[in-house]
């Protein structure tokens, strides 16, 4: 990162990540929370808003691109299209970048795993704090185990053997620079 007070902001950013994921996990299927992050698409067979609670918290730090697959009422350009969830957060040129560790993570950081080689059973969990010398990481996390859609999954580090190891790390503070709140230097 550049100077001090990019380092501030992406702090600040952080903060209000971490304090909107704690808002909307748990939820229920039903919930106001649910609503608020899949936007309604809960209802929709083989539906999974695990992509969702991340542009959901990009959403409620008032970031907008082309890559944030949301359906925004004050930005025409952003309408949410159906199939490219996982698609457009793990190619978001700049920004998704390939897991490497568990210490570069931050609160607000979007972590993607999958172990099918097509990508097809992919998952996507918002970290809530990572915490590598008390070995565990917290992470948001939607999806479709119902009637519980949002729930907190702790993660214990190092994880051997995982089933669906993390294979996309995308930094909230790469996000920023991306959305133009921070200027590369």
């Amino acid at each position: 990162m550049g100077t001090q007070s990019d380092n501030q902001t992406v702090l600040e950013y952080q903060k209000r990540a971490v304090a909107f994921l704690e808002s909307v996990v748990p939820a229920d299927l039903n919930s106001e929370a649910c609503q608020l992050v899949c936007q309604g698409r809960q209802k929709y067979k083989r539906y999974s808003g695990c992509a969702d609670l991340a542009y959901a918290m990009y959403e409620s730090l008032g970031l907008t691109h082309k890559n944030i697959n949301r359906d925004i009422i004050s930005t025409p350009q952003n309408e949410w299209i159906i199939g490219l969830n996982v698609s457009l957060l793990t190619s978001w040129k700049g920004v998704a970048q390939p897991f490497s560790g568990y210490e570069a993570i931050d609160g607000g950081d979007v972590l993607v795993c999958w172990s099918k080689a097509d990508a097809t059973d992919s998952h996507v969990a918002c970290v809530e704090v990572c915490d590598p010398d008390n070995n565990y990481m917290v992470c948001a996390e939607y999806g479709q185990q119902t009637p519980q859609v949002g729930r907190r999954k702790l993660y214990k580090i190092p994880e051997v053997n995982r089933k669906k190891p993390w294979k996309i790390h995308i930094p909230l503070y790469k996000v920023l620079y991306a959305c133009g709140v921070l200027n590369e230097t």
